[in-house]
């Protein structure tokens, strides 16, 4: 799903910022070495045929138990139930939008959606 988003974004905007992630104990993408896992639907343990490095522009690699550990925060503090994969993705934004400080976002905007 990361590669066709990717795909429409960077061709409407070659600025946007593409980051991809895998379970740290299977950093298959960021280390080429697989590892054991228990979140659903990523990690696979193989570079994915479809995965295409000109389209994403980092992999991370996060930790299980942190996603894990967003999971019940995303449960206790906004009531919304979310796999591990979700913790992962939601762990990886919080990380990113540290790295990029306060008003990064808005400052690359320019009209919004469609222009």
């Amino acid at each position: 799903m990361v590669m066709g988003v990717a795909r429409v974004l960077k061709a409407k905007r070659p600025d946007t910022h593409i980051s991809v992630l895998e379970p740290a104990s299977s950093p298959t993408i960021t280390q080429c070495r697989p590892g054991t896992h228990h979140v659903e639907g990523i990690g696979t343990g193989i570079i994915p045929p479809l995965l295409d490095r000109q389209l994403y522009d980092e992999a991370l690699a996060i930790s299980e138990d942190e996603g894990r550990g967003m999971c019940r925060r995303l449960a206790r503090e906004e009531g919304l139930l979310a796999g591990a994969s979700t913790g992962l993705n939601v762990v990886a934004a919080i990380e990113l939008a540290r790295k990029l400080g306060s008003g990064e976002n808005s400052r690359h905007r320019s009209g919004g959606y469609g222009s």
